[in-house]
């Protein structure tokens, strides 16, 4: 989170030369100046040059952004808007009650769906970290995973279903991330050989977390398998790179990604505005390789999530995958 010092230093590096048009999503739908950074910037350089506070409207329409940084990585000047952004927006109560009722409604089809881990009585312990997709709206990737680590001779000995704290940091509620953060420290405050995560999301939201012993824990479940040699072969498999990953996949060299549509879904924009992300959508489509293939894999369950709303396809995670194969 920048401060206000930090906000003003970046807004008076723009330029004004529009080349962030060209690649902002979110302007290439609407064609609206107010959605592009220059724009934006614009406006906020007038309101810091002239001393005037911030409008209330003006700061709920920078929460309008896909943080899918486009921007930053064509600015000849290198702003980072997504974060002048988030730090000025304000906590939205409305969102938190369409994520709450969501997953109460998602949760009473899901509750009889899970699998229990067996006890094996084995040297080798894992964490499992299932996530807010996988406790709520469907099992069906905390089942396949908690198999998979099963199959390998670990032993799950316990299952955290906290939220990672991502919904947080898309709300830019930075206080209410850190009381999280220490409630998941305890509970991961045990004697483990890894801490699993089945989603990308959930992991690079753990990563953010300080704290040594959880980070040096933390695995991704394809991570895992490659290091107990599970033998897998999806090379010729359509793998769905989500935009928040940033390590590589090991499995497969067959990648896509389409960073609005990444952005769409792990940020929660499509769910704080639908309309707005059809638009986004209808003006860059998926391309031929996605639309032909008849099995995406992915390793986010927000992009799977995101995904099974725009394609009719065989959407799954890499573990329901590798489970169903």
């Amino acid at each position: 989170m920048k401060n206000i010092n930090e906000i003003k230093e970046e807004v008076y590096k723009c330029s004004k030369c529009g080349l962030c048009k060209s690649v902002c999503p979110l302007y290439l739908a609407t064609k609206n100046e107010l959605y592009s950074p220059r724009g934006r910037n614009i406006v906020l350089n007038d309101f810091f040059s002239k001393g005037k506070k911030l409008s209330n409207k003006f700061i709920k329409e920078l929460d309008i952004c896909l943080n899918c940084n486009a921007c930053k990585e064509f600015c000849p000047s290198s702003i980072d808007s997504s974060s002048v952004y988030s730090s000025l927006k304000k906590v939205s109560l409305y969102f938190y009650l369409k994520i709450y009722f969501l997953l109460i409604f998602y949760s009473l089809f899901n509750f009889y769906k899970k699998y229990n881990p067996k006890k094996i009585n084995s040297q080798n312990k894992v964490i499992y970290f299932e996530g807010c997709y996988n406790r709520y709206i469907d099992a069906s990737d905390r089942n396949s995973t908690l198999k998979l680590i099963e199959k390998n001779g670990y032993e799950v000995i316990k299952v955290v279903s906290s939220c990672c704290g991502n919904i947080f940091l898309s709300n830019s509620d930075y206080k209410s991330f850190e009381k999280n953060s220490k409630k998941i420290i305890k509970e991961c405050n045990i004697d483990v050989d890894y801490i699993v995560c089945s989603c990308d999301s959930c992991f690079e939201t753990l990563s953010k977390i300080q704290n040594e012993k959880l980070n040096s824990k933390l695995i991704t479940i394809d991570e895992f398998l490659l290091i107990n040699k599970y033998p897998i072969d999806i090379s010729s498999e359509l793998y769905f790179k989500p935009l928040v990953r940033k390590s590589d996949f090991s499995f497969s060299t067959n990648l896509i990604n389409t960073k609005s549509a990444c952005s769409l879904m792990e940020n929660f924009f499509l769910l704080k505005y639908p309309k707005l992300s059809k638009k986004i959508l209808e003006s860059n489509i998926f391309d031929e390789k996605i639309l032909s293939n008849k099995t995406i894999i992915t390793s986010c369950n927000l992009t799977k999530m995101g995904l099974r709303t725009f394609l009719k396809k065989d959407i799954r995670s890499f573990s329901e995958f590798i489970m169903k194969k």
